[in-house]
Parts: structure tokens; C-alpha cells; sequence
């Protein structure tokens, strides 16, 4: 696994000042709250999203139901670490690496990205999943709109589906934490709620992530733990090696 994702970090898109226009659309207001604090933290009501159209899209079926995005916030980075010892990782280098995802997070947001298509024209379906003649940023509720600084294109697994192919991958996508022109954060706890969207072929796909505030979070669902163990720390170690002597 770490030969090909070596072979990943090797060919990694790089997408700054593009993807889906420009970085920043609209200026959100002051950098303190309405009481003169500190704008605290965004924080997320769920870890994984699972895409929903945009207005106007043309295929509502480009991406496969079981496609979904996770945010690699230091709740997941703990997760991944907790459920990796349990199985029996070793736990000196499993925190190492937790540490390392921690680190990056107060600096970048990170999303792993499970693309699947199974799309009728197996050529679409190829392409959506490695993000070809896509375009990938974050907008939040306000239409401000960012673009990736790093996107790393995970292996290709396929399978057939009676007369259709399936194709999935897991991607990294990554943002800068703060604005790199005006250096407001990208999202804090005055955003209501933001999307990771992926664009291709006149269709929106959007992996939504609402704002709880100070309300307390729900637990998390044996489906999100699911979700969030599928792709251990371990897996993803050069990836996350590469960004944190690089980024």
C-alpha cells in the first residue's frame, strides 16, 4: 500500500488558483463575534457527508450512493488511532501519526473523499473518480468559494456490475485553514454550514457539513465509525508525511 501511494504523492494534482473560480467570492463580516469575542471554532454536527445535487445538475447519477466524504478532524484522527490499536496497530508510531494529522489540522482542512461511480459511459465513470475535468473547491452558505491547495489521487479499484463497471477511490483533498490573500479563517463558528463540492460534466456534486455551535453533538453512528475506519491512518501514512514536509 505505501509503494502506491508513494506512486500517488508522485503524480498529486495540484489546484491551486483553480478548480471552481475564485478563492474567495464574498468577505464575511467582522473577525469577532457580536460580543466582542473571538470567533471560536466551525463544529461539524456529523463527520461524513454523502453528496446531494446541486441546483440544475444533469446527471443524478454520477456518483454512486455509497460515495461519501469524511473531514479528518482531530475527533477522526482519534477514532482511526483508537479503532487501529484495538486491531492491533503498534501504538507508539499509530499516535505519531495521529499527532501528524493533528498537526496539519490546525493549519488545513482535510477531507477523504470515497468517489464511486458506476455511471452508464464507463469513460465518465473513470473520470469523475480521479477528479478529471472536474472541478473541486469548498463554498459556504455565504457563496464564498475556495480552491484546494493539494489534491492527491488515491488508486483505482474497479469492479463489474452486471453490464456496468464500478470505479471507486479514495482521495485526499486539502484547504487552507485561513484565507491565504485576506487571512480570515475559512470556516469558524459564524459558518452556518459549507460543502465540498465536486463539479463534472454540468452536475454539482455536494458533501455538506452543518455548524452545531455550542449545541451539544450527537454520537456518532455505528455507520459513521464505519465510515471512518474504512481507511486507517496507516494507509494513508506517506500521504500524510508528504503534506506535513511539503505543506
Amino acid at each position: 500500500m505505501n509503494i502506491r501511494w508513494n506512486l500517488v504523492i508522485s503524480i498529486c494534482v495540484m489546484l491551486a488558483f483553480c478548480g471552481c473560480g475564485a478563492r474567495r467570492s464574498a468577505r464575511r463580516g467582522t473577525e469577532v463575534a457580536v460580543d466582542g469575542s473571538p470567533a471560536g471554532p466551525f463544529t461539524p454536527a456529523q463527520f461524513v457527508a454523502h453528496p446531494t445535487l446541486g441546483p440544475g445538475s444533469r446527471y443524478n447519477d454520477l456518483l454512486s450512493p455509497d460515495s461519501y466524504a469524511i473531514w479528518l478532524t482531530d475527533e477522526v484522527a482519534e477514532i482511526k488511532l483508537e479503532s487501529e490499536i484495538a486491531d492491533g496497530a503498534t501504538q507508539a508510531k499509530m499516535e505519531e501519526l495521529a499527532n501528524i494529522a493533528k498537526q496539519l489540522n490546525e493549519k488545513f482542512l482535510i477531507f477523504e473523499v470515497h468517489v464511486v461511480s458506476a455511471f452508464p459511459d464507463a469513460s465518465i465513470a473513470y473520470d469523475v473518480t480521479s477528479f478529471r475535468h472536474a472541478g473541486v473547491c469548498l463554498v459556504d452558505e455565504g457563496g464564498s468559494k475556495y480552491a484546494p491547495l493539494q489534491v492527491v489521487i488515491g488508486p483505482l479499484e474497479r469492479e463489474a456490475r452486471g453490464a456496468l463497471k464500478k470505479f471507486r477511490r479514495i482521495n485526499l483533498v486539502v484547504f487552507p485553514r485561513h484565507d491565504l490573500f485576506i487571512g480570515e479563517p475559512v470556516v469558524d463558528s459564524r459558518t452556518p454550514g459549507f460543502s465540498l463540492v465536486i463539479s463534472a460534466y454540468k452536475t454539482d456534486c455536494l458533501f455538506s457539513w452543518r455548524n452545531i455551535g455550542d449545541a451539544p453533538r450527537e454520537t456518532v453512528s455505528d455507520e459513521e465509525l464505519q465510515a471512518i475506519r474504512t481507511r486507517s491512518l496507516e494507509s494513508v501514512e506517506p500521504v500524510l508525511r508528504f503534506l506535513a514536509e511539503n505543506l
